[in-house]
């Protein structure tokens, strides 16, 4: 008997049909993997963005400023202090968050970067925030997942953020760019607590008190100048920046208020982030003219009221309010109110009476003016002139301004005096005292005490809680060594400033200061 076996031919074909048979299944079975693996890796991926999602919400809900803001607004390197932030990185392969917290190290606070879902090969993440109109602290949150390779098969997280602390939620993304960035503060609500009706219900009201007196004609040494070195000139294109910078800030108006020998006619209220407004602030910058002493009572009773306007104006908002004062000099005139013998209104009996009504204001604070309202700026200058008959003095008359187009004489109501009758030289109209000079330094001090007074009943105990920005703008330090008195009367911050860079870098620091105090308002 034979035993059978298999032959090497019949070997070979079981060979060949069963890899024939195993080539045409793999595609089955490789399918059957990849889709296995693709089910995997959706899964996966699924789980790490719904944990995205719930950090996400956890985070914000407890929030007391939310602000969303567009990818083109939004610098990974530039990070606002006190914000934490919630993005795709800067590759779109991962979703992170910024998180403002102490380091334990330093103790100091900065931003730590802490991957929320970590990179994974060709994988590319987009994030979208939108607050739907009515919808209050409600925002909308768009999470999706997707191979580079392949954009059109992504996984979609939709869900809502809602704030339950917050005091507003801002987007900042429109029809055309939503929203890629989501910015929150977990720090207390200011105080005192507001109850946020609109966006628009906080405001910002910003006055800046600025010398425009004939000194401000001068380089910053003191120097005769011209432009583009006069200090005016310097104070103008520091301003417009300044101007420039608050633009990007909603709800923030400005009234502009020039002061010399008296701070008459101040600027309205203007919101420099509306184009057109802030043109009209831009304009009067550039019209500023430098002339006349310096009244700086003058210019702070004039942005007290018009903060207290604006306050009325605006009644039921939360308004917070505030002064840049800027002077390049120690104030060397006063304002008070109308005198019965001025020589406006009168039939007055003589130069004598008139010196001994007029120098009795320094003595009498009661005589300071510290109502609202232009004041009467007609100057009567007691000078020695050649016209003088007999050895006397005849008086001039600026109706206007300090220019030379005086008009001289002696006729009734103006009247001479003999030389031998010692009275100080002096400067007077019916609403101004002062000698306009800073020597003697007694003017300096009795013009001291107008500033004290305005600081003292409107500034600080006027009800508006005005926070203060007083700038010395010299580089000669005599000139303004009352100026950090003036913000001390005022209980606010004092800078100096020499030159154009230290004014920028002033002017940029109190920028600072008003953002983080003003977070709720303004975001990061």
């Amino acid at each position: 008997m034979k035993n059978k076996g298999f032959t090497l031919i019949e070997l070979i074909l079981a060979i060949g049909i069963f890899s024939l048979v195993l080539l045409m299944a793999y595609p089955a079975i490789n399918f059957t993997l990849k889709s296995q693996n693709l089910v995997l890796d959706e899964f996966n991926l699924q789980s790490d963005m719904r944990r995205a999602a719930q950090l996400v919400n956890s985070q914000v809900r407890n929030a007391t400023a939310i602000f969303t803001l567009k990818e083109e607004n939004f610098n990974h390197n530039d990070l606002r202090e006190g914000w934490s932030y919630f993005t795709v990185g800067e590759d779109r392969s991962e979703i992170v968050h910024y998180l403002w917290a102490k380091d334990s190290t330093t103790g100091r606070y900065k931003h730590f970067k802490i991957p929320v879902v970590e990179k994974k090969d060709n994988i590319i993440y987009n994030l979208y925030f939108r607050k739907e109109e009515g919808e209050g602290n409600l925002i909308n949150f768009t999470l999706e997942g997707y191979l580079q390779n392949n954009p059109k098969q992504k996984v979609v997280i939709n869900t809502q953020l809602e704030a339950l602390n917050s005091l507003q939620v801002v987007d900042r993304g429109d029809d055309f760019s939503f929203a890629t960035v989501i910015a929150y503060r977990d720090d207390e609500r200011p105080t005192p607590e507001i109850n946020i009706i609109e966006e628009t219900t906080d405001l910002v009201a910003i006055t800046m008190v600025l010398d425009v007196s004939g000194s401000m004609a001068w380089d910053m040494w003191g120097r005769n100048a011209n432009y583009p070195n006069r200090r005016i000139d310097i104070l103008k294109e520091e301003a417009k920046k300044l101007i420039e910078n608050f633009s990007t800030m909603e709800n923030l108006y400005i009234s502009l208020i020039p002061f010399s020998t008296s701070a008459n006619n101040p600027g309205n209220f203007y919101r420099p982030a509306d184009p057109q407004q802030k043109q009209i602030l831009i304009n009067q910058i550039n019209g500023l003219i430098a002339f006349g002493g310096t009244n700086t009572g003058d210019g702070m009773r004039r942005a007290y009221y018009q903060l207290k306007n604006f306050n009325h104006l605006n009644t039921g908002r939360n308004i917070s309010n505030y002064m840049i004062l800027l002077v390049d000099g120690n104030p060397t005139f006063s304002s008070v109110i109308p005198q019965n013998d001025s020589v406006r209104i009168r039939q007055w009996p003589g130069y004598n009476n008139y010196w001994s009504t007029r120098t009795q204001n320094f003595q009498n604070p009661n005589h300071f003016l510290l109502a609202d309202g232009n004041v009467d700026e007609n100057v009567f200058l007691r000078v020695t002139n050649s016209r003088s008959r007999s050895g006397g003095q005849i008086y001039v008359r600026s109706t206007s301004n300090f220019s030379n187009n005086h008009s001289f004489t002696d006729s009734p109501g103006w009247v001479s005096e003999p030389l031998w009758n010692i009275v100080p030289f002096q400067i007077y109209g019916n609403q101004i005292i002062g000698t306009g000079m800073l020597e003697p330094e007694i003017n300096v001090d009795n013009n001291m005490k107008y500033v004290e007074h305005v600081a003292e009943n409107l500034i600080v105990n006027g009800g508006l809680d005005i926070e203060t920005f007083v700038i010395g703008f010299s580089a000669v330090r005599n000139e303004i060594d009352r100026s950090k008195r003036i913000a001390e009367l005022c209980g606010g911050s004092y800078y100096e400033a020499g030159d154009a860079i230290e004014l920028e870098v002033v002017f940029e620091e109190i920028i600072n200061i008003i953002i983080r105090e003003q977070w709720h308002i303004f975001g990061p």
